[in-house]
């Protein structure tokens, strides 16, 4: 049997370019190769239908996995359920119903309804079909073109086709791990291969059962109720904290936040940054080590530390919760740093700070609920302050 070969088109520009390396974790590492090239990449396999088909197929498993998570999806303006609407007839579909589109276009391809070659002339050079793009999928133009001085216009737009808009959708759901509610908004945490060559990082080792990255962290916040990703030293040091080492020595990541489309409004940028967590996990080596010799000291830094400086902000509460909040925040910030090699001077200022606010409270004659909670935060800072100075 020849190896047959597919070429996907690249973007010149945008974060869509980030989607389809999403897919293409979903591409079994064992029966593919894959090279990237200035405007496109190139799969190679010896049964390439196959192997494409089985992509969406972990789709398929992932959202029965996820179903119950969130509200929809693909999150979808007025505007995008038309163009979704259009795809879904063209795989005889009424509605505009992702799952049903996804499970649809996997029995087209099981039953031989497209070759390699109708793959190839739609999916390369990238910019082919009829089809506007969804704005989750094209966040900066819709986003960043959209305010004083702006006439509305913009001469650089994509046109999509069935196949490409399918790659962009399982690599939305693929790649999106978290979602949360900030100020009214509903916001889509994705986490993307911060660039071609990182996608091999991403494709899980163990080769019994696929699960991505993206996954673990989806259930591990589910579990952990985790509400948001600010301020961002405390979600770091929670994917460093509750990700298998395995995962965090080997991978960085590619984060982007976005405000979900509704009604009129479309998708629009939140935030987006680089995570460097294997340069992060050497450094935090020791501070790491620590928490693996003391498993309990893990479970209290969620519980005491990290959820409530990510729930910061995010909904109105107490006085005294917001003050608890405020200070594990200001904690998460000096801790961040204090637990990185050769930072000797912020490991000694993280132990002068708690354990001076420690010795107030217990000064105190009488100590209210609030404050017995905020103590054991500061004995919790304290303790790990001097485990990372006798480290140094």
């Amino acid at each position: 049997m020849l190896e047959e070969e597919l070429r996907i088109g690249l973007p010149i520009q945008g974060i869509i370019k980030y989607y389809i390396y999403s897919f293409l974790e979903l591409l079994p590492s064992q029966e593919v190769k894959i090279n990237s090239y200035d405007d496109h990449v190139k799969i190679s396999s010896y049964n390439l239908i196959k192997v494409y088909t089985n992509a969406f197929k972990r789709i398929i498993d992932r959202i029965e996995k996820s179903k119950n998570i969130y509200k929809s999806l693909i999150p979808l303006s007025s505007n995008d359920n038309k163009i979704i609407k259009k795809v879904g007839e063209e795989l005889g579909i009424a509605k505009a119903d992702i799952y049903e589109m996804i499970q649809q276009y996997v029995k087209n391809l099981d039953n031989g309804k497209y070759s390699i070659v109708d793959l190839s002339n739609a999916l390369y050079p990238f910019s082919i079909g009829t089809y506007s793009v969804p704005s989750v999928f094209n966040i900066e133009f819709y986003g960043f073109t959209r305010g004083a001085y702006f006439d509305g216009k913009y001469d650089f737009k994509y046109k999509l086709n069935l196949h490409t808009l399918m790659i962009l959708i399982a690599g939305f759901i693929n790649a999106r791990c978290l979602r949360f509610r900030k100020k009214g908004e509903s916001i889509s945490v994705l986490i993307f291969p911060p660039s071609f060559n990182e996608v091999k990082d991403f494709v899980p080792k163990n080769k019994e059962e696929w699960i991505s990255i993206q996954y673990l962290i989806e259930n591990e916040a589910q579990k952990q109720a985790i509400t948001s990703i600010y301020p961002i030293e405390a979600f770091i040091l929670w994917l460093l904290i509750n990700l298998p080492e395995e995962v965090t020595s080997t991978v960085n990541l590619y984060l982007v936040a976005i405000s979900e489309p509704a009604g009129l409004n479309p998708a629009s940028p939140m935030t987006d940054f680089f995570i460097p967590m294997r340069t992060l996990s050497l450094l935090m080596e020791d501070f790491l080590k620590g928490l693996k010799d003391r498993e309990d000291y893990k479970e209290k830094l969620n519980k005491y530390l990290l959820k409530p400086a990510l729930r910061y902000g995010i909904l109105k509460k107490e006085k005294e919760d917001q003050l608890y909040e405020e200070e594990a925040m200001r904690y998460v910030k000096l801790l961040f740093v204090a637990s990185q090699k050769n930072r000797l001077s912020e490991r000694i200022e993280l132990l002068n700070l708690s354990s001076r606010k420690y010795l107030l409270l217990l000064k105190k004659s009488t100590i209210k609920e609030s404050e017995e909670k905020l103590a054991k935060l500061h004995s919790m800072m304290s303790h790990i302050a001097g485990k990372l100075i006798k480290s140094y």
